[in-house]
């Protein structure tokens, strides 16, 4: 809770104790931007990088630019070879870039205190085991609330609403303090269990949905001359079946979603 209630504000940490982005677009013709190539710089980048597997790339839209223009920048991942397809994005390289020009530059070290809130908050610093082990954590509080409605709700009936007993033993009179808290917090409790649980357990169930589903839309064996198509086609693609839609996350082959596929993640163009 203390580390969600902080990183409710992680939009201006960013702005006031996070570290430099290492490029900045500056632009005030964002949809400029719209249809440029990605593929001649994301293949610098993968160069650059043998070790590790593209992983993702991110594309703004004239809504990031007009909500925060000093951040309005094209975002690249790369993972680690051992990483790929196993959904633990723990150890990852970031670059920033800007299609227009080529110019690209990688995340600082820079501590970010923003991002190191952020992955306590997520997963305990311990990757998708840390994810997982929130949610767990997050299904027993969602049951020990709702067993304190069960067990608690007739007595409290009973009782005047706020109501401490303060000339019983000790021990009554914790009780009544935690029924009291409990009571008065207890939508705050099965909204936090409920959707801590529904963003640590989502993952999972994603990594499910991906070896299954997705996988089995994946060719398994390429046919021989088959060329490979680029970032771009993906993108083309993508928009062409979404055209009311922006285009804003595509996921590279190697992921999760198998070798051969790209995945597009796009939302409504008005956001």
């Amino acid at each position: 809770s203390l580390t969600g209630a902080i990183l409710v504000f992680v939009h201006e940490l960013h702005h006031a104790i996070g570290p430099p982005l290492p490029l900045h677009i500056e632009t005030t013709d964002p949809a400029a931007y719209a249809d440029l190539p990605l593929a001649p710089v994301v293949q610098q980048m993968i160069a650059e990088n043998p070790e590790a597997v593209p992983a993702g790339v991110a594309i703004p839209s004239a809504a990031d630019h007009a909500e925060d223009p000093d951040h309005f920048i094209y975002f690249f991942e790369m993972h680690p070879q051992a990483q790929a397809g196993t959904g633990d994005h723990s150890e990852h390289i970031e670059y920033y870039f800007d299609p227009q020009t080529g110019a690209y530059g990688r995340e600082s070290d820079a501590v970010d205190i923003p991002a190191w809130i952020w992955y306590l908050h997520a997963n305990l610093f311990a990757g998708f085991y840390g994810t997982v082990l929130l949610g767990i954590v997050g299904i027993a509080f969602l049951i020990t609330t709702d067993t304190g409605i069960i067990i608690y709700g007739p007595f409290m009936k009973g009782l005047v609403f706020g109501v401490i007993r303060r000339t019983v033993p000790l021990r009554l009179f914790l009780a009544d303090i935690h029924k009291l808290v409990g009571v008065s917090t207890l939508v705050f409790n099965l909204l936090m269990a409920g959707t801590g649980i529904l963003l640590t357990l989502g993952q999972l169930g994603v990594n499910i949905y991906s070896y299954s589903v997705i996988a089995s839309l994946e060719i398994k064996e390429r046919p021989a001359g088959t060329p490979k198509v680029d970032v771009d086609a993906a993108v083309a693609t993508a928009r062409a079946t979404f055209p009311d839609k922006h285009v804003r996350w595509i996921s590279f082959p190697g992921q999760l979603q198998g070798d051969h596929h790209y995945v597009a993640f796009a939302y409504a163009s008005e956001r």
